[in-house]
């Protein structure tokens, strides 16, 4: 709560921060008192002149100051405003943000001064609350990119032409925004090559306090702790999954499960717009020369990229284990259902579905959605709703691409068997982890890879025959061998026949 400032003399001024000891009076830090930096003061050794930092006194046989930067939220998406036009909330990674009522001492949230009604971009936190905010450089993350899809305009009832946005987020969905007042990257849908120029590319993205899209083009270099690359020398890459990493003309990024792909696919249908993540690249898969990249773990790793056109074998299609169904009700001009479902990743979430008239969508929760409880479903979302979903088929025969439910009864990471057959485990493979107690299907706190139990006779004694405990996708290479790259497993070895086609 206030800005804390080394100096060399004694001066002091109601703006700083005073330090007390266990007598609760003022320490000095003084060149008479130059002990009393080492006594009472631990400076992060990454805190430099200018910083935002935080500074915590902890007792433990004698008072000491702890001094760490303060943790910048990142990328802000939105926000919301008082009554005041100050700030009221923040927008970071979906999640809204309160503002401390302890700010940076000095800093006052009402204040057009201080926040010029949403030009601030850069917030800090205290671990819980914001503190305090900048009206610096955006700081991009993958939270606020997103790949323009469309550019064109709609007219109201009154013949009112306004500019809208098609874009896709970075965790897959589609929307159309309309275009704020703001808007610097003057995309127009009458003039051919302006809008090629500007479509199927990356950009970082906020929301305005209408709720309207602004897009800002990004730049070559560092932002954030994050380096973009636009174009330039790299050129196209092409993905290699035995190494998991993604090369270009002069550098290899690894490529992990968490690196994010705007992905287009055409297709005899039409056009496909969808996110892949790095575990869903198929083996020379070709990238282009627009990418992000930073440091995670040691490694230079990718943290987007773009795709223009999918190698067959790439999956787009999410997948997940559904649960209840409910009506929503009417939502704008459409009457909505939800389906609660845990993806690929564990994560709890819901996916819509619309219908133009009452009757249709409870004729829909009833004939269809509710009997995709307890089992294993593919879908596709457009616009925020689900356009397509199925129960996912094991084919059983181990082709390219395909589902298979079988025994899991050997595997070391590397290798594995399932149905009896011998197969590779991808270096990157994907595990959703189930428990199935009787006819129920839930995710799985227990993150094991547990072999199949033997199915048990009328009278509780094993067979000779092992459960289903697994569904796998595999993908087959030109030599034949047999990959799984995605891997669905019950914990308790138990069986998991009827949760797929």
């Amino acid at each position: 709560n206030g800005v804390f400032e080394m100096k060399n003399g004694t001066e002091a001024t109601a703006s700083l921060v005073k330090l007390n000891g266990l007598d609760n009076k003022a320490i000095s830090f003084n060149k008479a008192n130059k002990d009393n930096f080492d006594k009472y003061l631990e400076v992060a050794s990454d805190v430099k002149v200018g910083d935002v930092v935080q500074c915590l006194g902890t007792v433990d046989g004698g008072a000491k100051y702890t001094v760490t930067k303060a943790t910048v939220l990142g990328a802000a998406t939105g926000y919301t405003l008082n009554d005041k036009g100050g700030y009221k909330t923040i927008k970071v990674d979906g999640a809204d943000y309160k503002l401390s009522a302890l700010p940076m001492n000095g800093y006052n949230w009402d204040n057009a001064a201080n926040n010029n009604h949403g030009s601030d971009k850069v917030f800090y936190t205290d671990g819980k609350y914001v503190v305090f905010s900048t009206g610096s450089q955006s700081v991009i993350g993958v939270d606020n990119l997103a790949y323009l899809i469309d550019v064109g305009e709609k007219e109201d009832i009154y013949g009112k032409t306004t500019k809208v946005y098609k874009v896709m987020t970075a965790d897959g969905t589609i929307t159309e925004y309309d275009v704020s007042d703001e808007d610097v990257l003057n995309a127009t849908t009458g003039d051919t090559g302006n809008k090629a120029s500007k479509v199927e590319k990356v950009y970082s993205y906020s929301v305005d306090s209408k709720g309207k899209l602004i897009l800002k083009p990004i730049a070559t270099g560092e932002q954030g702790g994050i380096n973009f690359v636009q174009g330039g020398e790299e050129g196209a890459g092409k993905y290699v999954k035995a190494t998991s990493s993604a090369n270009f003309t002069s550098t290899s990024y690894r490529v992990d499960e968490n690196s994010v792909f705007f992905t287009k696919k055409t297709t005899a249908s039409g056009t496909e717009y969808v996110i892949l993540k790095g575990n869903e690249l198929a083996d020379g898969q070709e990238l282009r020369g627009y990418f992000a990249h930073k440091t995670v773990n040691g490694y230079d790793t990718m943290v987007y990229g773009v795709i223009s056109a999918v190698t067959s074998e790439t999956s787009t299609v999410p997948y997940a284990v559904a649960g209840d169904a409910s009506y929503v009700g009417k939502v704008d001009d459409n009457y909505v259902n939800t389906l609660n479902i845990t993806t690929s990743t564990g994560e709890a979430t819901t996916i819509s579905f619309k219908y133009t008239t009452e009757a249709l969508a409870k004729a829909g929760l009833k004939d269809k959605l509710v009997g995709y409880k307890n089992k294993v479903v593919e879908y596709t979302v457009e616009d925020n709703y689900v356009t397509k979903i199925d129960v996912i088929t094991a084919k059983n025969d181990y082709s390219n691409d395909s589902w298979n439910l079988g025994a899991l009864t050997a595997y070391d990471g590397t290798t594995a068997v399932v149905g009896g057959k011998f197969v590779k485990v991808a270096s990157d493979i994907a595990i959703t982890y189930v428990n199935k107690d009787g006819d129920t299907l839930k995710a799985s706190e227990d993150q094991t890879v547990a072999l199949a139990g033997k199915v048990l006779d009328g009278e509780g004694n094993e067979t000779s025959t092992y459960n289903k405990n697994v569904i796998v996708k595999v993908s087959v290479d030109g030599n034949k061998v047999v990959t799984i790259e995605k891997m669905i497993v019950e914990v308790d070895g138990d069986d998991l026949t009827g949760v797929c086609k």
